[in-house]
Formats: structure tokens, C-alpha cells, sequence
């Protein structure tokens, strides 16, 4: 059960502690509930009883009354209601019960009822003695008052037997609500116990493995790969991560050995002076290989630290979500070596990056896509869009405060697919562009892959027909636009022919729809990622 607990997703884990806390203390509230209402209930009969005697013991002197204004002053007025109150009386009597089974209450119970009845014979009786005019009137009416006085005197017993019975009860059912709300209380208490240490649990089971990837990361930045694999303790989110940490250290660390191995030979086939096709082929795979697999330490430490804030802030959704979107990064990387994927594949790891990327810096990237539907499923070289967005960031929108906005667009024009990502960051200047073109734009420190420009030129270049331009103003921004010739069945890039021609140079320019690059004083129009696509 725990490790089912351990392997299931961090958003369903805490969905589980808090139904279990919620579920915890409704069972508590509705039992305090429960006892409080049945305590209501029974306050409401006591005092439903007690008013119940008490009209009963007002009818009878009530009745009597009637019955004295008729023996007295011959009112036949009075009659009718001494017959109103009669019939009260007795239906209130009538109404009383033993709900206790108490022998005491049964006993004045059944005293009550014998003596109204009694009474009201007696009573009946002086009412036809006067109406028949007989003698010796008095005998009944006063028969009938004395057993009025005994009646009271047994309504008062029975008042005193029922408050005492009452208060009993009463204490019985308080003593339970009162045990029922200190219940409540130890449930809440023990619940707000409870969900701290699930969460503390959940916190160390999430940002344990991240600072132990950190650390290994770390290790790895500083060129060290012989180290062991992060032990993966669960199948959540953060298990998968670390999973696919463990797979790409051993994927860089067997592609540098290849890497090596393919230099080495080649640096052999110089020194030989031997120039064979096919080894030239192997060797330019080679590159593409260790080029589209190699994972900057850099870009992993600056993510897996944001993603250790998040969840030590407690935003447990952005800490999934940033956790789900590095590991599909990774798993796409590592999944696609030397492959080609289609334009919607390539366009939704970029939104992924993204997200990545906006946890990083904020508002201060805007980042649109639009594709033409017929090219999401047009095939083209994995990992082409992802580090051309990257070179936008990085180099053109990372110093901008503010308002930093990038667009990819890509659709279908005549015989080509026609990609352009666009910015308005710092731009490029006419000697940074030369070199870019020529291959010596140095070092890319913090990206995620080692793709560059240049090189993603020389890939470009290994597809017939395909061509890469770079146009770019100081303060006015970059559009990096990307052709790919169409083939029947919506292949855009076929695959690369033997000792297909080596790098060449970036594209100076494409067609007139872009602005021209950089090179004299007149810089081009702002550059508004709506202006831009046209």
C-alpha cells in the first residue's frame, strides 16, 4: 500500500490527503450535528409537554369558572364554553403519554384522567340539576370543586415528576454533545496534524530527488560522468524525471566515448590522407548524433533549482507542471536521435520549452505560434525549431526588461515549406552576423542542447533544396527563416543522400518578403512579430 501510495502522481496525492482530512471532519461535524439536533428535538418536546400541562391545568380552572357564572347568575351564555373547555381539556389529557415507561409518571397519568373525567361528571351533573330546577344543587358543584383541588394537586405532582425525568434526560443528552464537540475538536486538531505532515512527507519526497539531481548535476557540469544513477524511489512525476536523468547521463557519456572514437579515427584517415566517402558520411552522422543529444548541465541546474523553489513556495501545480514539461524535454531529446519529426511534434516541445522558460523569466517573453494545419503533419529534422526559439531568448530577448516577443510561424508557400521565428530583441549586428555565417559565433553557454546556428545550417544543408537565412538589425530584432522543399505525401526534408554537400554558409537572402539584412545606416521597420509575418 505504500508503495502504491509512492508510485501514484503528485496531484492525485494530494487530492487523497486532503479528501481524507475533508472526510474526517464532515464524519466528526455531522455526528456533533447529529447530538446537537437531537438535543433541540428534545428540548422542543419538553417544552411542547410542559405547556401541554399547563393548558391543561388553566382549562380546568377555566371550565370551572363557566360552571361558577352558571350556578351563580343562571348565564346560559356560560354553558357553551364551559363545553369548549370540556372537550379542551380532555383532548389535551388525552394526548398525555409515558414515553419513558416510568411507573410514577404512568401513576399521575392515570390519576389525571380519572379525575378530569370525574370532575366533569360532576359538573355535568350541576349543569342539568339547575336546568331541571331540582333540589340539593350544591352537593355536586361542591363535589366537583373539591375534585378540582385534588386535580391540581396531581397536575403539579406530575409537573414536578416530568421537569425532574426532563432534567435528567437533559443532562444525559449534554454530557454526549459536549463529548461529541471535544471529539470534534481532537479530529480537527488531529487533521491539521496530520495534513502538516503529509505535506512535510510530500515536500522532502519531491525536493529530496531534486537536490540530489542538482548535485548530480552539478557533477556532471564539471565534466564528471562516472557517477551513480540517481535512485529512482517512485513512479510519480519526479521518478520519471530521474529515470530519464539516469538515461541521458549514460546516453552523453556513450556518445562522448563514440564522439572521441569517430575523432580519432578521423584525425587518422588525415594523417593517412585517406578521403573516403562513406566515412566522411559517418563521421558528419556522428556529429548530428552527439550535437542533437548533448543536454547543457547548465540549462538542467537552472531548471531544476526552479523547480526546488516551487515546490519549497508550495505550488504543488507549478512544480508538476515544470517537472512533466523538463522530462517530455528530455524524452523527446533522447528519443529522436538523427530521426525526423513532424512540424507538430517539433512545435510542441517548443511550447514546452516555453513554459520552462516563462517559470524562468515571467512577462517578459511573449510567445505566439501559428502553423498552417496542413504542416503539422509534414515531416522535417528533429530538434530545429527548439534551439532557434532558444538563440531568440538567449541571445535577443534574456536583456530586454520588458516586452520581449517571439513568433514562430510556418506554413505552406508553392513548392516549400517556409519557416520563420522571429524577435524584436538586441539584434545582430553586420561583423556578429559575418561570423555567425562563417561559424565562429563562439561558446553557447546555458542552452539545452549544443545546436547552433551553424550548425543547424550544416544539417539543413544535408537535405536537397533546403536553405537557412538570417536577417537581423541592431534594436530592431531577428527572423531566422527556414526553407524545405515539399515531395509528394507531405515529406518536406528526404532523407540525406551519401557525401551530400558539406556546411555552407547562411543564405543572405530568400525572397522579397523579408526585410533585407542589416548593412548600411537605415535599419529596417520595427520589427512587430504581426508586422513580420505576411
Amino acid at each position: 500500500m505504500r508503495q502504491y501510495y509512492r508510485d501514484l502522481p503528485v496531484k492525485l496525492k494530494l487530492v487523497a490527503i486532503f479528501l481524507a482530512v475533508i472526510l474526517a471532519n464532515l464524519c466528526a461535524s455531522l455526528f456533533y450535528q447529529r447530538e446537537m439536533r437531537r438535543l433541540a428535538a428534545f428540548y422542543n418536546a419538553t417544552q411542547e409537554e410542559h405547556y401541554r400541562i399547563n393548558k391543561i391545568s388553566v382549562s380546568l380552572k377555566d371550565a370551572k369558572n363557566f360552571l361558577d357564572d352558571y350556578y351563580t347568575n343562571g348565564t346560559e351564555a356560560a354553558v357553551p364554553e364551559y363545553e369548549q373547555k370540556k372537550q379542551e381539556v380532555q383532548t389535551l389529557v388525552g394526548q398525555l403519554n409515558n414515553r419513558r415507561d416510568n411507573p410514577e409518571e404512568w401513576y399521575m397519568i392515570h390519576a389525571i384522567t380519572n379525575s378530569s373525567q370525574v370532575f366533569f361528571e360532576k359538573c355535568d351533573s350541576t349543569v342539568d340539576r339547575i336546568r331541571q330546577r331540582e333540589d340539593r344543587i350544591y352537593i355536586e358543584y361542591y363535589k366537583a370543586e373539591n375534585i378540582l383541588g385534588y386535580l391540581g394537586g396531581y397536575i403539579n405532582q406530575y409537573l414536578n415528576v416530568i421537569l425532574e425525568e426532563d432534567s435528567k434526560e437533559y443532562t444525559v443528552l449534554e454530557n454526549h454533545a459536549a463529548s461529541m464537540e471535544t471529539m470534534t475538536r481532537v479530529f480537527l486538531m488531529c487533521s491539521v496534524a496530520v495534513s502538516l505532515l503529509a505535506a512535510l512527507n510530500l515536500s522532502e519526497s519531491v525536493a529530496g530527488p531534486l537536490r540530489e539531481l542538482a548535485k548530480y548535476s552539478r557533477e556532471i557540469s564539471g565534466g564528471n560522468f562516472d557517477i551513480q544513477d540517481v535512485a529512482v524511489r517512485s513512479r510519480d512525476e519526479v521518478g520519471e524525471l530521474a529515470a530519464a536523468f539516469n538515461g541521458m547521463k549514460e546516453n552523453i557519456r556513450h556518445l562522448i566515448q563514440d564522439l572521441n572514437q569517430k575523432s580519432q579515427v578521423e584525425a587518422r584517415l588525415h594523417q593517412q590522407e585517406l578521403k573516403n566517402i562513406r566515412m566522411d558520411e559517418l563521421l558528419r552522422e556522428s556529429q548530428l548524433l552527439a550535437l542533437q543529444s548533448q543536454i547543457s548541465p547548465h540549462f538542467l541546474f537552472n531548471t531544476l533549482n526552479s523547480i526546488s523553489r516551487s515546490a519549497q513556495y508550495g505550488t504543488p501545480q507549478v512544480t508538476t507542471a515544470l517537472i512533466r514539461n523538463l522530462a517530455d524535454l528530455f524524452r523527446y531529446n533522447l528519443d529522436h536521435f538523427n530521426r525526423l519529426s513532424t512540424v507538430g511534434d517539433e512545435v510542441d516541445i517548443v511550447e514546452k520549452y516555453i513554459y520552462i522558460q516563462t517559470h524562468r523569466f515571467g512577462d517578459r517573453i511573449c510567445y505566439r505560434a501559428r502553423v498552417q494545419e496542413t504542416c503539422r503533419e509534414v515531416l522535417i529534422p528533429s530538434m530545429t525549431l527548439q534551439p532557434l526559439v532558444e538563440n531568440a531568448i538567449i541571445h535577443g530577448i534574456e536583456n530586454l526588461e520588458s516586452g520581449g516577443e517571439i513568433l514562430t510561424d510556418i506554413r505552406i508557400r508553392k513548392t516549400h515549406v517556409r519557416i520563420r521565428i522571429c524577435d524584436n530583441g538586441a539584434g545582430i549586428t553586420r561583423e556578429q552576423l559575418q561570423k555567425i555565417r562563417e561559424g565562429k559565433s563562439g561558446k553557447r553557454t546555458g542552452h539545452t542542447t549544443g545546436i547552433g546556428v551553424s550548425n543547424i545550417t550544416t544539417r539543413i544543408s544535408l537535405y536537397p533544396g533546403g536553405s537557412l537565412g538570417l536577417y537581423s538589425s541592431p534594436r530592431y530584432g531577428t527572423i531566422v527563416q527556414i526553407l524545405f522543399p515539399l515531395k509528394p505525401g507531405g515529406l518536406a526534408a528526404p532523407e540525406p543522400l551519401a557525401g551530400g554537400p558539406g556546411p555552407a554558409p547562411l543564405a543572405a537572402g530568400a525572397g522579397p518578403e523579408l526585410p533585407a539584412a542589416a548593412a548600411g545606416p537605415a535599419p529596417v521597420s520595427p520589427p512587430c512579430p504581426d508586422w513580420r509575418i505576411r
